[in-house]
């Protein structure tokens, strides 16, 4: 279950969404627009790969024990 990056094409809000499913629409939390850019995460950046994130939502992408 990936989490993905994405800036609103209306309202410019970037935002993560959780995506269960390959075809699972996502929308902006702010304005409902579908109009939706996906942008690099900052995971991915200088790892060669995306690596996954955390699934635990008060973790910080490797600070609790899960992702250890």
């Amino acid at each position: 279950m990936p989490i993905y990056e994405y800036e609103c094409g209306q309202c410019h809000h970037r935002f993560e969404s959780l995506v269960m499913h390959r075809d699972e629409k996502v929308h902006c939390p702010d304005c409902s627009g579908t109009n939706l850019k996906k942008l690099m995460s900052a995971h991915a950046v200088g790892h060669g790969q995306a690596e996954p994130a955390c699934a635990v939502p008060a973790c910080g992408a490797g600070a609790c024990p899960a992702c250890q």
